[in-house]
């Protein structure tokens, strides 16, 4: 008598879920790359966004039609700025708040007391954002992150 077969072997079923499981773990690790990789374009753009606005405030400004906008560094305020992040020249920087934002057009983006960005006029409408990413604050740092991890997106 001869014997039937009945099925897939345990072998086979372990070569399968083993199989399934590299590929799912692929499959994450390419979908938080992707997450990440859209996050920090998100912050780049309002970053871009708000310089461009800044730097026609600057322009308007030195021609005596505008004053800058934000709320300076000098003043009180509810927002909890971290000193390293900033030049060391703080005259020139502006928080770029929820109302602002508004102001400007720009109320798609988000700010909170700890979200926020800050413009420095007297460096070009440099931009910073108040979190970070991975270390880096200011837009110029953002722009070089993109060149030096290009091979890791």
């Amino acid at each position: 008598m001869y014997k039937k077969d009945q099925g897939i072997t345990i072998v086979a079923l372990v070569i399968t879920i083993v199989i399934m499981l590299i590929l799912v773990g692929v499959s994450i690790k390419i979908g938080t790359d992707v997450i990440s990789r859209s996050q920090l374009e998100d912050i780049k753009t309002n970053m871009l966004a708000i310089q461009g606005k800044a730097r026609i405030i600057k322009e308007k400004n030195d021609f005596g039609e505008e004053d800058l906008k934000g709320i300076s560094l000098s003043e009180d305020s509810s927002y909890i700025v971290d000193e390293n992040i900033l030049p060391a020249d703080k005259s020139g920087c502006y928080i770029w708040g929820e109302e602002i934002l508004e102001e400007e057009g720009l109320s798609s983006i988000e700010t909170t007391s700890e979200k926020f960005y800050i413009v420095d006029y007297n460096n070009d409408c440099e931009v910073y954002y108040s979190l970070g990413v991975k270390g880096k604050y200011s837009l110029t740092d953002l722009k070089d992150m993109w060149v030096l991890n290009w091979g890791n997106y």
